[in-house]
């Protein structure tokens, strides 16, 4: 029975949501909801109110403000469904700090992103000329997996951070742990091969992170080594052909935009164009937004009002989670994440806290991260693994209790 309400337990079950939600989405809620069961069983006494309650107000606020804008005075909980497991965001934060983790746990985690990245890869070398044209149009390459590209290569992130950490943890004891060690390498070659470029920077951004609290010590110690790495990851960027195509996609993207060139099948020109549009119509609805229901017509709108180009069929949604945020439910819904993320950044010191939100952050502001179960189940991984010890930091460990 003490295993049965053990913080083991609870990692094990979000470890099998994050796995099942490639294949049977119904499946990762129902082991989602097992882990937060069994964390309220084990912190019943010390339940985290103060946050849980500031998430549950900013889905009251949702609700309010999209009933606001209702013509039929409906209430509508679609998207609170869809935002729910982040309401345990605090929760699981607490149930996993104590959390040792073992190999069971990382396998659990690890293993499932893997066998679809190797079964991905070999597609794509099956297939080479033809998925590396799809690559330089802007196309994800095909995946093993019902999650969408974006958010696959946010959990890859995601799994990545979480391995990396683990292996910087234990960097004394690697010898033992050369089968993570493994892994960690394979996911990182299939993540730079399949990865969308959000899920790339997003994981770079957070390396960064880590090389500016910690890692710049041991850099400086070993920079032959270092360097090393550096120069194989550039020669990697340059004989790899799905990093190149990337990189010359991203390329005519950004030409496109700025000479005012055909935006239509640029994904990142679409973007610029939903950002631009999404703003026109923020401008007169700065408080409220438009609401949830809205949207759809309020991005047709604003592409009218910016003159946009882009064919009616090529127009996108914002795919940046603030902008739509402000554009369904107004600046003020901002308190919530923002209030959020300062009480997060000055009350859990950690290396992987600041390394988590520099990857949501990043995510964010090139995907709305949050409208698909995949996404918000790797926030919530993300963000509650994140309370795990992981700093080798003294004060950091020290501030953190």
């Amino acid at each position: 029975m003490q295993f049965l309400k053990s913080s083991n337990l609870a990692a094990i079950c979000l470890a099998l949501a994050l796995g099942s939600v490639h294949f049977a989405p119904a499946l990762a809620s129902i082991f989602t909801g097992l882990s937060v069961v069994i964390g309220i069983s084990q912190i019943k006494h010390s339940f985290p109110w103060k946050s849980t309650l500031l998430i549950l107000s900013s889905f009251l606020f949702i609700v309010l403000v999209n009933f606001k804008h209702s013509d039929f005075a409906v209430l509508d909980f679609n998207r609170i469904v869809i935002y729910a497991p982040l309401l345990f965001v605090p929760l699981l934060f607490l149930v996993f700090k104590p959390l040792k983790i073992n190999k069971l746990i990382v396998y659990l985690i690890a293993l499932p992103p893997l066998w679809i990245v190797i079964a991905s890869v070999l597609n794509y070398f099956n297939h080479y000329e033809f998925l590396s044209q799809m690559v330089l149009e802007s196309k994800p390459l095909p995946l093993f997996s019902s999650v969408y590209h974006i958010e696959f290569s946010f959990i890859l992130t995601s799994v990545l951070l979480f391995l990396g950490m683990f292996l910087w943890r234990n960097i004394q004891e690697l010898r033992s742990n050369r089968d993570v060690l493994v892994i960690f390498i394979l996911l990182f070659l299939g993540m730079h091969i399949l990865s969308a470029r959000t899920g790339l920077l997003s994981f770079w951004m957070s390396v960064g992170v880590w090389a500016a609290f910690e890692g710049h010590k041991y850099i400086k110690q070993h920079w032959k080594i270092a360097l090393l790495g550096v120069f194989t990851l550039i020669l990697l960027a340059f004989v790899t052909p799905s990093i190149k195509n990337r990189v010359l996609n991203t390329t005519e993207d950004l030409s496109a935009v700025i000479n005012g060139g055909d935006l239509n099948h640029k994904s990142f020109g679409q973007r610029w164009e939903a950002w631009r549009a999404s703003l026109a119509i923020i401008e007169n609805h700065r408080a409220w937004g438009v609401g949830s229901a809205r949207k759809e017509e309020a991005l047709i709108q604003g592409h009218q009002m910016i003159g946009s180009q882009v064919d009616i069929e090529n127009q996108v949604q914002p795919h940046n989670q603030w902008i739509q945020w402000v554009l369904e439910w107004g600046v003020i819904f901002l308190v919530f994440p923002v209030v959020l993320l300062i009480w997060g950044l000055r009350t859990q010191q950690s290396i992987m806290v600041y390394m988590s939100f520099m990857a949501i952050f990043v995510a964010t502001q090139f995907e709305s991260l949050l409208e698909r179960q995949s996404g918000v189940l790797a926030v919530l991984f993300l963000l509650t693994v994140s309370g795990i010890q992981f700093s080798k930091n003294p004060k950091l460990s020290e501030n953190s209790q």
